[in-house]
């Protein structure tokens, strides 16, 4: 009996990525407070965008942020004296 395919019905589907996330859900991605990834994207660190009254987090910012610091050696919070 030859094989057949699973039927759409049947595959497991994903939601797909967003693009952007709330400043909420970075701070979480980022495991920091919702304060501190605030003051983030009050200063541009981290760059973010204003779409219908809500600021969002480009995820690929988020990336980016953690990418330039651990390759500053920064990985620890240290830049503001916040160093564990």
């Amino acid at each position: 009996m030859p094989l057949s395919s699973p039927s759409p019905q049947t595959l497991p589907t994903r939601a797909p990525t967003p693009l952007l996330v709330s400043v909420r859900e970075a701070a979480s991605l980022l495991s920091i407070g919702e304060t501190n990834c605030w003051r983030l994207v009050r200063s541009r660190e981290l760059p973010s965008v204003r779409l219908y009254g809500r600021v969002l987090v480009p995820l690929a910012e988020i990336e980016r942020l953690v990418a330039d610091r651990l390759r500053s050696g920064q990985a620890n919070g240290d830049q503001a004296g916040e160093g564990v």
